[in-house]
């Protein structure tokens, strides 16, 4: 077992209960490794396979991700500076996205033409990557609070070539108030305390960390997951994403919308697999879960994947 003594003692125990004995040995190591560099082909300015050839003729090595459309692994010498500094880059052909980052759109699978909230969109990778599997059709509505992340998703947007996004700034939980049953499909990849995604080397990603950050993230995730489920058309499907373990911000949420939205909404198996999808957790801290919440899917750190936790939701018609 790794030695956390660097991690602040109550999220140290705090993940030796969450994650399973079985998973502990890797998710807890890959907090020291750098995982490799993961770019998604943007389909709406070329092809995965024009892509390809392109970082072939320019010396820049990369594999294919297989299991995840348009997804690449750089492999090799090439540095993130050397790959953002390529023009390709500069004109938009790919984006930098982790594998874990481009699971919430395949799970929410938006098609041509469908209206489609994103709730929380800054800076865009999620956005960009629904826009080109959507071929620019149909709408996208992206909603952000923070001024300066509104400026980083329009410039993403306009990098990307996209344009059947229109950018609202607004405080996503009181959204639903005008938009009543507007949208077919929504994401909602919520704000979170992040522990997937800590790294030895960077603190910034664990000392910010705390019990109360971790509860304050509860409250303002019920708010957003209510405000997208107001939002959604009957019928439609809603996907609830974060980049934390903590049960609270994951199960805890989605429990308490099938509370509040009783007998209106179903919990849907993801549509696609890989092997270290793990089922959610029946429960936590002495609170049992709704039994449907385990067709969500965890995601424990590894050497490629950050930790995330997804989570499709049908809502009845």
């Amino acid at each position: 077992m790794k030695n956390l003594s660097w991690l602040p003692p109550d999220l140290r125990q705090r993940l030796k209960t969450i994650v399973p004995k079985v998973y502990q040995e890797s998710v807890f190591s890959s907090f020291s490794l750098e995982r490799p560099t993961t770019l998604r082909t943007n389909t709406l300015k070329t092809t995965t396979e024009d892509l390809q050839k392109t970082f072939k003729m320019g010396g820049i090595n990369v594999q294919r991700y297989r299991p995840l459309p348009d997804a690449y692994t750089l492999i090799g010498k090439t540095t993130i500076r050397q790959l953002t500094s390529l023009d390709i880059y500069q004109k938009g052909y790919f984006y930098v996205q982790s594998l874990s980052s481009m699971l919430p759109p395949l799970f929410l699978e938006p098609q041509p033409g469908q209206e489609i909230l994103d709730m929380t969109a800054s800076p865009g990778s999620k956005t960009t990557q629904m826009a080109a599997i959507m071929k620019d059709t149909g709408s996208i509505t992206a909603l952000e609070s923070n001024q300066v992340r509104v400026y980083k998703l329009l410039a993403n947007l306009k990098i990307q070539g996209v344009e059947n996004t229109k950018v609202v700034r607004t405080d996503a939980r009181f959204f639903w108030r005008d938009h009543r049953e507007k949208y077919d499909k929504v994401l909602l990849d919520a704000p979170c305390s992040g522990e997937g995604r800590i790294r030895f080397s960077d603190p910034s990603t664990y000392t910010h960390w705390s019990v109360k950050e971790v509860k304050r993230m509860h409250f303002l995730q019920r708010s957003l997951i209510f405000s997208a489920l107001n939002c959604l058309r009957p019928g439609g499907l809603l996907v609830y994403s974060t980049c934390t373990l903590a049960p609270e911000e994951n199960e805890a949420v989605i429990d308490f919308a099938l509370t509040k939205f009783a007998g209106r909404l179903e919990i849907e198996d993801p549509p696609l697999t890989l092997p270290n999808f793990c089922p959610a957790l029946r429960s936590f801290a002495g609170v049992e879960f709704n039994r449907s919440v385990q067709k969500a899917v965890r995601i424990y750190s590894d050497e490629k994947f950050e930790g995330f936790f997804i989570c499709r939701i049908r809502k009845l018609g």
